[in-house]
C-alpha cells in the first residue's frame, strides 16, 4: 500500500463527532488512505456534525461518494444505525448499495462478548445481529476496546487491500527543484489539444481523416437490458427490463469520464447516472408501491454489446498498458473525439 493512496468510504453505526468515529478516522489515515464520509462534509460552526436524513439529495450524495471510492469500510457497534423513513438504517442501505456495485467491503465489528454487555435493547441487538449475519462471508475483523480500534484497522486493512487490489492513486515521488518557466513550457508542449469540431478533422492527412457521415449510426435506437433496485416497504427488490436508448445517449455517457482515459468502473458509474436520470420515474410508475429506485446499471450482456459496438466503430480503444485482468482502462480515439463534437453540433441544430 505504500506506493498508492486509496479513497475509503466510512459507513459507521457510531454517531459522527464521537470518540469511536474519530478512532475509525485515525485508523484509516494511519493506513495511508483517504477517509470519505458524509460527516466530513457536514461540519457545523462548532465542529459538530449536522444530522443527515434520508431525503433524495442526501442519498444521491452518499451513492456518489461510494461510487468515487476504492473501498468501503463498514464499522459496526451495538447500534443498528441511523434509521430512514422505511425503518432500514442508512448504514444498512449503504452496505447494500456498496455490495451491489461490487465495492470491496472491509468490515470492522464489535466483538460478540462486548456486544452482549453493551446494554442495548433486545430489539436493537436483534437488528444488529441480523445485519452482522450478512457480513460473515466478508471475513470481518473484531475490536473489543475503543483504544484498540485504530490498531485493528491498521493491522487488518493492508492485508484486505492485498487480497482485493484497487485502482487508487499513485503517490508522487519527492519533487526536485526545477526552473518553473521551463516546467510550464514543457507541460504546455505535452498537452494534447482537443479537436475543435468535426470539420477540423479535414486538416489531417488523407489516411487520418474522419468522415462526419460515419456517425449517422449514433442516431439509431437500440434496446438494452437494464437492472436496478426497487424499494417497496423497506425491502429491496432487484428488477431487470429492456429500455430503448439512442447510441448517441449511450456514447455520451460512456465517454463522459474519458479525459482522456479511465477504468471501466468509473465508466459504469457515468452510465448509471444517465440511466437513473432517464428511467427512475418510469420504474416508479410501474411499481405503484415503490418509494425509491436506484442502483441502475446495464446488464453484462448489454455492456458487452456496448463495448463491442464502440470499438468496432473506432470511437474507443483499450489501453493495454494500463489495463489488467480485472481492470480494463479505456481511451478515446481521434474518431471518438470527433464523434463527440458531431453529437454536440447535431443536438444544437
Amino acid at each position: 500500500m505504500q506506493d498508492r493512496i486509496y479513497r475509503v468510504y466510512i459507513s459507521s453505526t457510531a454517531a459522527p463527532a464521537t470518540s469511536e468515529h474519530t478512532a475509525i478516522l485515525h485508523g484509516v489515515l494511519a493506513s495511508h488512505s483517504m477517509p470519505v464520509c458524509p460527516a466530513l462534509w457536514d461540519l457545523g460552526q462548532e465542529g459538530q456534525s449536522i444530522p443527515t436524513n434520508d431525503n433524495g439529495d442526501d442519498w444521491v450524495r452518499r451513492k456518489a461518494l461510494i461510487n468515487s471510492c476504492d473501498y468501503v469500510l463498514f464499522a459496526g457497534n451495538a447500534c443498528y444505525g441511523e434509521r430512514s423513513s422505511t425503518g432500514v438504517s442508512i448504514q444498512h442501505q449503504e452496505l447494500t448499495y456498496a455490495l451491489m456495485r461490487d465495492k470491496p467491503v472491509f468490515c470492522v465489528l464489535l466483538a460478540e462478548e462486548t456486544l452482549s454487555q453493551s446494554g442495548a435493547s433486545t430489539e436493537e441487538l436483534g437488528r444488529v445481529r441480523a445485519l452482522r449475519a450478512l457480513l460473515k462471508r466478508h471475513n470481518p475483523v473484531f475490536w473489543r476496546q475503543l483504544e484498540t480500534l485504530p490498531e485493528t484497522i491498521i493491522s487488518g486493512f493492508p492485508a484486505f487491500v492485498a487480497d482485493h487490489p484497487g485502482t487508487g492513486w499513485s503517490k508522487t515521488k519527492p519533487q526536485i527543484t526545477i526552473n518553473t518557466a521551463i516546467a510550464r513550457e514543457t507541460v504546455n508542449n505535452l498537452t494534447i489539444k482537443p479537436q475543435a469540431t468535426c470539420e477540423a478533422a479535414t486538416a489531417l492527412s488523407d489516411n487520418e481523416r474522419v468522415s462526419c457521415e460515419n456517425f449517422d449510426w449514433l442516431q439509431q435506437h437500440q434496446e438494452f437490458s437494464v437492472q436496478c433496485h426497487v424499494f417497496i416497504h423497506g425491502n429491496c427488490h432487484r428488477v431487470e427490463q429492456n429500455v430503448s436508448l439512442s447510441w448517441a445517449d449511450v456514447y455520451e455517457a460512456f465517454r463522459l469520464s474519458l479525459n482522456p482515459s479511465c477504468n471501466e468502473d468509473r465508466i459504469q458509474q457515468s452510465l448509471s447516472v444517465m440511466l437513473e436520470a432517464r428511467f427512475s420515474q418510469q420504474i416508479l410508475r410501474q411499481y405503484a408501491q415503490a418509494h425509491a429506485a436506484d442502483a441502475f446499471r446495464f446488464s453484462e450482456t448489454a455492456m458487452r454489446m456496448i463495448r463491442l459496438k464502440l470499438r468496432r466503430h473506432g470511437l474507443v480503444r483499450k489501453d493495454t498498458r494500463a489495463s489488467s485482468r480485472k481492470n480494463n482502462v479505456w481511451c478515446l480515439t481521434r474518431a471518438g473525439k470527433a464523434a463527440g463534437h458531431w453529437i454536440g453540433r447535431t443536438s444544437a441544430g
